[in-house]
């Protein structure tokens, strides 16, 4: 994944997952203070229009990562670290996506609260796993980092099976080292 694809797929999914936290919270939570409105707060309809835009570019970036992240990632061998919270996230892609995009156009109202509940579920889901991704994969990325620096990486310590050195250097760099060798 490259730079501006993670940041894509960062800044996208925190915008539609804060506002769409921030509009469930105003809509399902607030109580109306006009009695003849429906929103909770009056940022209500800007949160709900910030969640509406931010929706398709985190789409747009999970496309972008698709191949090359999540489907190489699901088919490599060897040992699968975090990939559970991954593929349960992009599993959740599915119902949160095509949910939210019913919502718009909607009309009936058992569909309509069916669908919110789908969305709304999905939805939490979707970030809570995403978080859970990325903070596993930052896990991961320190306990490299600590294995990386513990390595001795001197010319001299590359040995063969046989114990020799495989580069064919030791003698000659361990001699130069010596007190008292001639250079």
């Amino acid at each position: 994944m490259t730079p501006f694809q993670r940041w894509l797929l960062h800044v996208s999914t925190g915008f539609v997952a804060f506002s769409g936290l921030a509009y469930a919270f105003m809509k399902y939570l607030m109580p109306a203070n006009d009695p003849y409105g429906s929103a909770g707060h009056p940022l209500q309809p800007y949160a709900l229009s910030l969640h509406v835009l931010a929706g398709p570019a985190a789409v747009f970036a999970v496309g972008l990562i698709f191949r090359e992240h999540i489907l190489c990632r699901a088919r490599q061998r060897g040992p699968k670290l975090n990939l559970a919270s991954g593929l349960a996230a992009a599993l959740l892609l599915l119902p949160m996506v095509l949910s939210g995009y019913l919502l718009q156009v909607e009309t009936g109202e058992i569909l309509r609260r069916w669908t919110v509940i789908l969305h709304l579920s999905s939805g939490f889901l979707y970030a809570g796993l995403y978080a859970l991704h990325l903070v596993g994969s930052r896990v991961r990325a320190s306990e490299q980092t600590a294995r990386a620096t513990e390595q001795p990486t001197g010319v001299s310590n590359q040995r063969d099976r046989n114990g020799e050195d495989a580069l064919g250097l030791g003698e000659a760099v361990s001699a130069s080292r010596q007190p008292g060798a001639e250079r």
